[in-house]
């Protein structure tokens, strides 16, 4: 690719994650917070963050998350409750070993509260648990290492799920779960 074409593709790429309604920021290898996107931009000056990290512990809950990525913590996602109440589920982008002056993203979802749901259905905590990774697009070998269990003893959960909501693929659980 030619320099043009370079400078073309990056500026798509930016104008594409200004265009998602969910924030995206960007740490680079200093823990220099930057909002990525509109959303992101919105998210930093809602939650009053500051541009850099903190040479403090951090007092803020993405502050914290980010501190603990930087030194080395390995994680692809978590769950993040704001000092303003908001939920998010954060994805995070892996890291190499070599990775330490390298980008970091995180994309932030708005967690969804789907007690109600589960509640109605009647699932188990550990069912409760694998319906969440379904519904976030989890493989079955990630589900297993996330939960700490064998493929035997998800299939039993999954076979649990489908017959306490009367569907019968992953899809149509996720959906069903989803759509209430």
């Amino acid at each position: 690719m030619s320099g043009d074409q370079n400078a073309d593709a990056n500026r798509d790429l930016i104008s594409a994650l200004g265009r998602l309604p969910v924030p995206i920021l960007a740490v680079d290898g200093r823990g220099t917070l930057r909002p990525m996107n509109r959303a992101g931009t919105d998210l930093v000056r809602d939650e009053g963050l500051l541009a850099t990290m903190p040479a403090t512990p951090a007092t803020h809950p993405l502050l914290g998350l980010i501190a603990s990525i930087m030194s080395g913590q390995s994680m692809t996602s978590a769950e993040l409750q704001f000092p303003s109440g908001r939920s998010f589920r954060c994805d995070i982008s892996r890291r190499s070993e070599r990775g330490g002056g390298r980008l970091l993203l995180l994309v932030l979802h708005p967690a969804h509260d789907r007690t109600e749901i589960y509640d109605q259905f009647d699932l188990t905590d550990r069912e409760r648990q694998v319906a969440e990774l379904l519904a976030r697009g989890q493989t079955s070998d990630e589900i297993c290492e996330a939960m700490s269990i064998g493929i035997n003893t998800l299939k039993t959960h999954v076979a649990n799920l489908l017959a306490k909501t009367a569907t019968r693929t992953r899809a149509e659980l996720v959906a069903r779960l989803l759509e209430r």
